[in-house]
C-alpha cells in the first residue's frame, strides 16, 4: 500500500526490503541506503503494534542528521485513515 501511494505521488521505488525488528540491523541498512545508494528519500514503516520491543521507530532517529516534522504534510492518498491508525508511542 505504501509503495502504491508513493508511486501514485510520483516517486520511483528503487529498493524495498523487510528487516527484522533489530535496531542495529535497521540502522546499518538505513546508513547504507542513504550513504552508498545516494537515495534522496528513505521511507520506513513499522509493525502493526507499538510496544517496548518495537525498535523500528527508534532506529531512524539514531541515523538521521535532521528530523523533519510531518505536521501539516498532505497525505499521499485521499482515503481516510482507519480510526485506530494513529497511535502514540509510550515512553
Amino acid at each position: 500500500m505504501v509503495q502504491e501511494m508513493l508511486h501514485h505521488a510520483g516517486f520511483s521505488i528503487v529498493h524495498t526490503e523487510v528487516l527484522p525488528d533489530d535496531q542495529k540491523i535497521i540502522e546499518q541498512q538505513l546508513r547504507q541506503l542513504a550513504d552508498e545508494s545516494c537515495l534522496d528519500l528513505v521511507v520506513t514503516t513499522g509493525d502493526t503494534g507499538v510496544s517496548p520491543q518495537d525498535v523500528t521507530p527508534d532506529a531512524p532517529l539514531v541515523v538521521i542528521q535532521r528530523q523533519v516534522p510531518v505536521n501539516g504534510v498532505r497525505p499521499l492518498t485521499d482515503h481516510p485513515a482507519p480510526p485506530r491508525s494513529i497511535l502514540a508511542k509510550a515512553s
